[in-house]
């Protein structure tokens, strides 16, 4: 009697820690779920106030309009109506960048770079 006596307190002991085990184990899968819970909560929130930033924001955008112009062209060069003067001077600045463009850049020369220009 004494051995069947242990072995059911025993038993019921390793019962006791099996049910122990469970209820903790029960008390995360609980905590988990109010964690989830409450991060959807919030992912909720936050979806809704940033569904009521775009629509303000549209709101805002929509109050401008765009022309609806012809295309665009480059600007048209009327080298008609300058002075005979100011064209001279226009020339000859031309000549003046091609010809030293043409020319090779003076070498040998320590306060110069590759371009022809001194050193500062």
């Amino acid at each position: 009697v004494k051995t069947l006596v242990s072995d059911i307190a025993t038993a019921s002991g390793e019962q006791s820690r099996g049910v122990a085990q469970i209820n903790v184990a029960i008390g995360e899968v609980a905590k988990s779920a109010l964690s989830t819970s409450q991060q959807a909560e919030e992912l909720a929130a936050s979806a809704a106030e940033m569904q009521a930033a775009t629509q303000s924001m549209l709101a805002e955008v929509g109050r401008f309009t765009l022309r609806r112009d012809e295309p665009m062209r480059a600007p048209e060069m009327a080298m008609s109506g300058l002075p005979a003067e100011l064209m001279a001077q226009i020339q000859a600045l031309i000549l003046q960048q091609t010809a030293q463009s043409a020319s090779p850049a003076v070498k040998g020369s320590s306060n110069r770079d590759g371009r022809g220009y001194g050193s500062f």
